[in-house]
């Protein structure tokens, strides 16, 4: 006998899984930084094996994300080039000044990629601000509604 009260309801969509920004930071940002710095004398890991395992924690953090929420998480992108970019000027041994301009131009990337995402459906800062884990949104929203704000709310 088939169950026709459960071949009646349509299948509800599960609310996508939100990223945990303080885990994104940690093993994307912090770990890789401690990692090329602490392990990467000669008597450690040495600079090649630092480098590796410092790229490997945001590659292996951003695949596990792809896979578990569907979308490319763009914090380990920047995780992976950060780290890359460090660990191979150091191999090459390059002068302090070109580490200068990594460290400029990754917070150059970052506002440019604000500044353009404004004109996309979802821009960066309401994604990084309004997340769940950093404010109530739904309350948020909802007082907007409420006070019909909603639209001054957008263009500020």
């Amino acid at each position: 006998m088939v169950d026709t009260q459960q071949a009646e309801q349509p299948q509800t969509k599960q609310p996508q899984k939100q990223e945990n920004m303080l885990l994104s930071i940690v093993f994307n940002v912090l770990l890789p930084t401690i990692i090329m710095s602490k392990l990467s004398s000669a008597d450690r890991l040495g600079p090649v094996g630092a480098l590796l395992l410092g790229v490997s924690i945001p590659l292996i953090y951003g695949i596990v994300d792809l896979i578990r929420r569907k979308k490319i998480n763009w914090i380990s992108v920047l995780g992976i080039v950060s780290v890359g970019i460090t660990g191979g000027f150091g191999l090459m041994k390059v002068s302090g000044f070109w580490f200068a301009v990594k460290e400029a131009t990754i917070p150059l990337i970052i506002g440019l990629a604000t500044v353009f995402s404004l004109f996309m459906k979802r821009p960066f800062v309401e994604k990084m601000l309004l997340n769940e884990q950093v404010m109530d949104a739904k309350l948020i929203y909802s007082k907007l509604d409420e006070n019909n704000q909603q639209k001054s709310f957008k263009s500020i």
